[in-house]
């Protein structure tokens, strides 16, 4: 799924690279943008035994948000996001968490309308799904996490301006902080979130 998202932002690119395009640091009067996109998160435990006994898969889904623009370069946002996993082996089940994020990002040209971006980010934790189910020998017990209302980490990634409006973005989220703070069935069981990112925004 990595390999096609990144083919996906990699397509895109292409075919809209020969717009028109203003100069980097140009911007809408306003100096709004409105996107959306895919993003495929995952998680990484604390330990290596941990990581090995719980095999986890990427997940999904969607996120959408707004980006204003404070300086030619630097911009601030704010977006909802859903992160999490797909457990299997030892521990089994699915895991959804849903943060309310702000954001900072720098970014820096590379070559006409091409650039890279760096950044920080805290979330605000609202809700989620946890369906997740640990198994010894015969017997499984279902389990619940007890969340951190916070969660923070950096981001990183490219871009290209499409057009006059059209800003395309890949970006990966590495999370800092660890998310649960222990579970019913281990108090030092934790983990942090990984999250790639593919995004399509418009400018106002």
């Amino acid at each position: 799924m990595n390999n096609r998202i990144i083919f996906t932002f990699i397509l895109i690119s292409v075919t809209f690279a020969q717009w028109p395009s203003p100069k980097f640091g140009n911007k809408p009067p306003l100096g709004i943008t409105i996107f959306t996109g895919i993003n495929q998160p995952n998680i990484v435990y604390n330990t290596s035994s941990t990581q090995n006994s719980i095999s986890t898969t990427p997940s999904t889904s969607l996120h959408f948000g707004i980006e204003k623009s404070i300086k030619n370069t630097m911009s601030i946002g704010a977006r909802y996001t859903v992160r999490g996993a797909i457990l299997s082996e030892t521990i089994s089940g699915t895991n959804k968490y849903n943060y309310l994020n702000s954001y900072i990002l720098k970014s820096f040209k590379v070559i006409k309308n091409i650039y890279i971006l760096a950044g920080g980010e805290i979330g605000i934790f609202i809700d989620g799904e946890f369906d997740s189910t640990i198994c010894d020998d015969n017997e499984c017990v279902s389990y619940e996490e007890v969340t951190s209302p916070i969660d923070y980490g950096i981001i990183l990634g490219s871009g290209i301006n499409l057009g006059k409006n059209i800003d395309c973005r890949l970006t990966y989220y590495y999370g800092l902080r660890n998310v649960i703070d222990r579970s019913s069935f281990a108090d030092d069981l934790n983990f942090k979130h990984r999250d790639l990112q593919i995004l399509i925004g418009y400018k106002f």
